[in-house]
């Protein structure tokens, strides 16, 4: 039985009462400089010392590399920690997933070289 003034959209299937439905939308969205300031930029400065450290002798100095980048890497975790905190669960990478990735990539290749020149020169 419908109640007096209800309208026939829907039907319960846990009793014979009608229902209405409400359906709306909420857009939603980010400044693109807000979000390039604060996802993309700190990566990059980050990212700064390991690439200054290509100017350092890599025989001599290998100390110095090696600790530019380990710096580096526990920055980024931590960065690319706080970052998936605040993003919601999505089953793709995300523009800026792939950015930090890309990162790690060139942080750890750094790593690679440096270690890999140090082994063949010692």
């Amino acid at each position: 039985r419908a109640l007096p003034g209800a309208v026939k959209m829907g039907h319960s299937k846990f009793s014979n009462l009608t229902f209405s439905t409400f359906t709306y939308r909420v857009d939603v969205d980010r400044p693109v400089a807000q979000g390039v300031i604060a996802d993309f930029i700190p990566p990059a400065i980050i990212m700064s010392p390991v690439m200054f450290s290509y100017l350092l002798d890599p025989l001599r100095q290998w100390t110095i590399r090696l600790s530019l980048v380990g710096s580096a890497v526990m920055s980024l975790v931590f960065f690319h920690n706080a970052q998936v905190g605040k993003m919601p669960v999505v089953d793709y990478l995300t523009v800026e997933d792939k950015y930090i990735y890309t990162v790690y990539l060139f942080i750890f290749s750094n790593l690679v070289g440096t270690i890999s020149l140090v082994v063949v020169h010692a």
